[in-house]
């Protein structure tokens, strides 16, 4: 079985196509930050276009924790979620962060949650707080690089990477990173 999603995370109305993504696809980089702060809810905030919302419930769910999915369009109610829930961690577009971030100095979360930012491959990461960290994708749900937990200056690739997607300047080397990870990508 497959999950039908946007082709783009910049589409817009006049580009927007779907993809077939495998249902049991592994979001990787869920599975890694999992790993890294152990959270047992995710608040997933998404353009409803996007479709990304199956994708996120299966990459949740596979690693055992609960999700909530809100559309962007509707980021009070995804603020109301933060407030009344632990949520451990939040996976939004680069387009919802700014917002998100904003809003949540004026709320009083539950939790301190770790962010995790999809952004498409023609975008770059910007300076942000501590505990929130990039992810580069060229198909919504499908990343290709990560932002290093620990080395926040550092890019790794995923085992979805392909050089092609990316333009020269991007380039990949095998050198080690004080995280362990061997492969670390140099962003323009």
């Amino acid at each position: 079985m497959s999950d039908w999603i946007a082709n783009s995370l910049s589409a817009t109305p006049d580009t927007l196509a779907t993809v077939a993504v495998d249902e049991q696809e592994p979001w990787e980089t869920i599975s890694l930050f999992h790993k890294q702060y152990s959270p047992t809810l995710l608040l997933g905030i998404f353009p409803s276009y996007l479709q990304l919302d199956l994708r996120f419930y299966r990459a949740v769910r596979q690693l055992g924790m609960s999700s909530l999915t809100v559309p962007q369009e509707q980021m009070q109610a995804g603020l109301a979620l933060i407030e009344s829930f632990s949520i451990g961690g939040i996976v939004t577009t680069g387009g919802a962060l700014q917002q998100c971030l904003n809003d949540l100095r004026t709320f009083a979360p539950k939790s301190d949650p770790y962010v995790q930012v999809v952004l498409d491959v023609h975008e770059r990461p910007f300076k942000v707080p501590d505990r929130v960290f990039f992810e580069i994708q060229a198909t919504p749900g499908i990343p290709l690089l990560y932002q290093c937990p620990h080395l926040k200056e550092h890019f790794h690739t995923t085992n979805k990477f392909s050089a092609e997607l990316f333009p020269a300047s991007v380039s990949v080397s095998k050198q080690a990173c004080a995280c362990g990870n061997d492969s670390l990508a140099q962003l323009p």
